[in-house]
């Protein structure tokens, strides 16, 4: 599991008062679960989220990765964490445009230590575009693809590496209703066969709502929401 125990984070401005973002924040993240964090904008949602995924040290508390406490970690331990248990999919794609579909969600396994025994990469990517059903346009470029099929590609590369945990960051803000629905969805799929824990950051309650829990951070602490 993925827990945080009273986590805190200021951000300290040249003459000025320390801004508190997070305050005493607690979450567990259970395995096969789809969890949103929901706040206003600037309420410290991609804070939260960046120090979940080892991006960020928080200023207080505790992160622990199933059952190991990461804080006194170093940077390069962070960076192997974050390679092996950590997938990551943003608002933006951020495609290579001169790469295929397969060729961008190839790219994590370049800097592997090793791939699956008896597997291949060819085989890796092949598995997760078929994951997210994106398989069919495996050949094509970002130009080629509509931003909902660029935001499957980029969802295919964060798991080609098989994370534990897969974290996002607003992935559907720059889409549509109807495909940002659809995003959401192959999100919570994605919990089981393999189990992935997932973490969307999101200001859209709807979308929110068709994940398995909901929390909300409000003055820096985070609540569960029904």
């Amino acid at each position: 599991m993925l827990v945080l125990k009273d986590v805190s984070k200021s951000f300290r401005r040249p003459d000025a008062e320390p801004i508190d973002v997070l305050s005493g924040v607690s979450l567990v993240v259970p395995p096969s679960t789809a969890i949103g964090i929901l706040g206003r904008s600037g309420s410290g949602k991609s804070t939260l989220l960046s120090i979940m995924g080892l991006l960020e040290a928080p200023d207080g508390g505790s992160l622990e990765l199933d059952g190991v406490d990461v804080r006194p970690i170093s940077d390069n331990a962070a960076a192997r964490l974050r390679g092996e248990r950590l997938g990551f999919v943003f608002q933006r794609a951020l495609l290579l445009p001169s790469l295929s579909a397969a060729e961008n969600v190839e790219i994590p396994l370049l800097h592997a230590q090793h791939v699956p025994i008896g597997r291949t990469r060819r085989q890796l990517v092949g598995e997760a575009l078929e994951r997210v059903g994106i398989s069919h346009r495996a050949k094509h470029r970002p130009n080629q693809l509509s931003g909902g099929e660029q935001q499957l590609v980029a969802l295919a590369r964060a798991l080609v590496r098989q994370p534990t945990y897969l974290l996002a960051d607003e992935p559907t803000g720059n889409l549509d209703p109807a495909t940002g629905e659809r995003i959401v969805r192959t999100l919570v799929s994605l919990t089981s066969d393999p189990p992935t824990s997932v973490v969307m950051v999101t200001h859209d309650h709807q979308l929110a709502a068709l994940l398995h829990k909901r929390y909300e951070l409000v003055d820096g602490r985070l609540r569960e929401m029904t």
